[in-house]
């Protein structure tokens, strides 16, 4: 959802998710999406 909305939605969030938070972010979703998945 992320990747897709931020991709073909606004162009410049992406840039502003990048910049503010590009690892913690996409870090953060991922582990979240994991862990919620299997727990």
């Amino acid at each position: 959802l992320m990747m897709g909305m931020r991709r073909g939605e606004r162009p410049r969030l992406v840039v502003t998710t990048d910049t503010a938070g590009g690892e913690p972010g996409p870090a953060g979703a991922g582990a979240g999406r994991d862990g919620g998945d299997a727990r």
